[in-house]
């Protein structure tokens, strides 16, 4: 799989330049009652990536973007 950062027409310009981390989290652990749903997770989000979850029902994604 090859990936390619790309801006979007018309996107306004600040002080965070492309590649920029924009958004970063680290050693995330959530659990429901004895359940672990989310086990350390950590993610750094660059400015110009395009991100995507992609994981079975229950996997924790919806989670992971309330958390």
């Amino acid at each position: 799989m090859k990936l390619r950062n790309r801006k979007r027409a018309g996107a306004l310009a600040d002080d965070a330049g492309e590649g920029d981390i924009v958004l970063s989290a680290h050693d995330i652990s959530v659990s429901f009652a004895d359940k672990l749903i989310l086990d350390r997770l950590s993610l750094d989000i660059r400015r110009g990536e395009i991100l995507g979850f992609v994981g079975a029902s229950g996997a924790g994604k919806s989670v992971l973007l309330r958390t």
